[in-house]
């Protein structure tokens, strides 16, 4: 269980924050290349306090994406697309596994796999970033009521 736990953190998250910084790249921010974040490298983008302490009670602050709105050609929208991207990026692996979950285990003529740590670490991928979707839509939200600007 730990183990399919650290798995999916260790994705969502990085993912998550690459997805951030990538758009806010093609948004026009140098901000992300300058300090070397447009990698899928977990280590690149992992704040360890927060990432410790996630570890140690289950919440915390797991990475980091320094996003620089003022160097976007259009601030505003640059900075929702960036701030949107890492939420939708972990919605989109929510989707991917969630297929996978189905091919191998809910069609009657599909595989079925009868491997229970694979089963866990699928499971766990989809609940954990299902979560992250969830959790990091806040920034949105906020952004849209026009408390962020």
């Amino acid at each position: 269980m730990m183990v399919g736990i650290l798995i999916a953190v260790l994705v969502g998250m990085t993912v998550h924050e690459f997805a951030h910084n990538y758009v806010a790249y093609l948004m026009g921010d140098p901000t992300p290349a300058r300090e070397g974040r447009l990698t899928l490298n977990p280590a690149v983008h992992i704040y360890w306090p927060g990432f410790i302490m996630f570890m140690l009670i289950g919440f915390g602050i797991l990475g980091t994406a320094p996003v620089n709105y003022r160097y976007m050609r259009n601030p505003r929208w640059g900075y929702l697309a960036a701030v949107a991207a890492g939420p939708f990026s972990n919605l989109l692996i929510a989707i991917v596994f969630g297929i996978v979950w189905r091919v191998l285990y809910d069609y009657p003529i599909g595989f079925y796999l009868n491997a229970p740590a694979i089963q866990v670490i699928i499971f766990t991928m989809i609940f954990f970033n299902v979560l992250l979707f969830v959790f990091n839509l806040l920034p949105c939200i906020l952004w849209m009521d026009g408390r962020l600007f």
